[in-house]
C-alpha cells in the first residue's frame, strides 16, 4: 500500500501539467485567448466554458492530492524527528495553500492580472510586460509540479508511518503504550 502512495506526488504532478496544458490548448482553440496579443495568464485561460470546467476539476483534483501529499510529509518529518512546531507549520501553510488553490479553481472572475501576485510577475505586469509577466506565472506554476513531484522520491522509501494515540478529552481509560508502529506488508 506504501509503495502506491509514494507515487501521489509523481501522479499530483503528471495530472497538474497535463490538466494546465488542456486547458491552455482549449483556450487556444475556443479563441477564448488570443496568442497574437501575447501569452495569457493561466486564469485568463481558465475563464469561459468549457476550459473553465476542466480547469477547476484540474485544481480541486490537483489540492486534493496536494493536501494528502502534505499529511504525507507531516507523517514522514514527524517519524524523522523534526519538531512539533515547524512541523505543523509546514502542514497548515500546505493546507492553506490547498485550500486556496480549491478557491481560485472554484471561483473563476474574469480579470486581466495574475491570479497570484508574484513579485517578478506583478512588476514585469505593471511595466506593461505581460506576456513576460504571463510566462513567468506558467514557469513558476511548472516548478512547483516538479516540486511536488521530486516527493515521489522522498516517498519512495515510505514503508509505513507511526501512529501516536493521544487520550482525548473525557476519554474514560489510557490509551495503549504510544507510539504503536503500524507496519504494511507490500
Amino acid at each position: 500500500m506504501w509503495g502506491y502512495l509514494s507515487l501521489l506526488p509523481a501522479f499530483l504532478a503528471f495530472w497538474a501539467t497535463a490538466g494546465i496544458w488542456t486547458v491552455f490548448s482549449l483556450a487556444v482553440a475556443n479563441k477564448a485567448v488570443n496568442l497574437t496579443e501575447g501569452f495569457p495568464y493561466i486564469s485568463r485561460c481558465g475563464n469561459s466554458p468549457p476550459q473553465s470546467c476542466i480547469f477547476s476539476q484540474v485544481l480541486n483534483l490537483g489540492a486534493a492530492l496536494a493536501a494528502w501529499t502534505c499529511i504525507l510529509r507531516y507523517h514522514q518529518l514527524r517519524d524523522w524527528g523534526v519538531g512539533k512546531w515547524p512541523n505543523q507549520l509546514i502542514l497548515w501553510t500546505g493546507l492553506l495553500c490547498t485550500l486556496g488553490t480549491s478557491i481560485v479553481g472554484n471561483f473563476q472572475v474574469r480579470r486581466s492580472r495574475p491570479a497570484q501576485p508574484w513579485c517578478t510577475v506583478v512588476v514585469l505586469h505593471t511595466w506593461s510586460l505581460r506576456s513576460a509577466s504571463a510566462a513567468c506565472e506558467w514557469v513558476v506554476a511548472m516548478l512547483l509540479f516538479i516540486l511536488f513531484g521530486l516527493f515521489a522520491v522522498d516517498f519512495s522509501s515510505l514503508d509505513g508511518c507511526t501512529l501516536c494515540l493521544q487520550p482525548g478529552p473525557g476519554s474514560l481509560s489510557p490509551p495503549p503504550a504510544s507510539p504503536i508502529s503500524l507496519k504494511v506488508q507490500h
